[in-house]
Parts: structure tokens; sequence; C-alpha cells
């Protein structure tokens, strides 16, 4: 899956970039609505479901976590389909510390839809993040790829 190659390629180096880091610590703190007593993965969650619009695309292109940062900073949102609004979360939950996948599934003949799983070292578990899709979503997976990043 050469998108997910790409796509990893890229939520890496912004997640290891210090610009990114400084843009996003400004940007979080601006919006700050996190909540005390939750932990900071439902935190980033309920961030991202507040800042992130679903725009369809006729041809693919995935979008850095450099330009949807600026595009946060400037609107207070950012949008894409699936493997854009992915790509940005693996940025920043690479940048937290966390280990990051991305699932890639296929529920008819192609695959064509991509989310974020975040390992969770307080439960110990790997945590479904796609804010396309209602939380608790059933996926009807034939077939997935899983990518680290």
């Amino acid at each position: 899956m050469q998108t997910l190659e790409v796509m990893a390629d890229l939520a890496r180096k912004a997640a290891n970039d210090v610009n990114f880091k400084r843009r996003l610590a400004e940007t979080l703190l601006r919006w700050r609505e996190w909540t005390a007593g939750v932990d900071d993965l439902t935190e980033l969650d309920t961030f991202i479901r507040g800042h992130f619009h679903y725009r369809p695309e006729r041809e693919e292109v995935v979008r850095t976590p450099h330009f949807m940062i600026t595009e946060l900073q400037e609107t207070g949102k950012f949008e894409g389909d699936c493997d854009d609004v992915s790509t940005m979360l693996a940025a920043i939950a690479r940048s937290f510390g966390y280990p990051v996948r991305y699932v890639a599934i296929r529920s008819k003949e192609t695959f064509e839809h991509v989310f974020v799983e975040i390992y969770d070292s307080g439960s110990g578990k790997w945590r479904i993040f796609d804010p396309t899709v209602d939380k608790g979503t059933d996926y009807k997976i034939v077939e997935k790829v899983v990518v680290s990043v």
C-alpha cells in the first residue's frame, strides 16, 4: 500500500519537526477544550472531532500535516478525507510519543477507508481513532492492512 507509506512518511517527518511541534502546541493552547480528569487520547479525539471537517476528494491527494496545521491556525478548522485526517492524527500522536499505526480496510473489492490506531499504554490496547465516522462504528472488514508510523 504505497499511499499508506507516503502517509506514514509525512506523519513521521511532521512529528519530528520542531516547527510543527511548536505550531501544534500553540494551536492546542489556543483552543484548549480539554477537561481535567480525561485521558489525553480521549481529549485528542474530542479536539480533532471538533475541528475537522470531512471533505470527499475526486482525486486522491494526501494533505500534509504542515498544510493542515496552517489551515487549523488560520480558520479554526482543517478539512480532508480519511487519509488526510489520519495523517494529521498520526503526526500529532507521534509528536506526543504514542505508538501509532494506520489501518486500511476493505469491505468490498477495493480498499476504501483508512483510520488510525494509537497504542494506549494505560489499557495495553490499540484504540481506534476515526473522526470520519461516529464513535463505536462497527466496521465491516473483509481484509485489512496495518502500517506502523
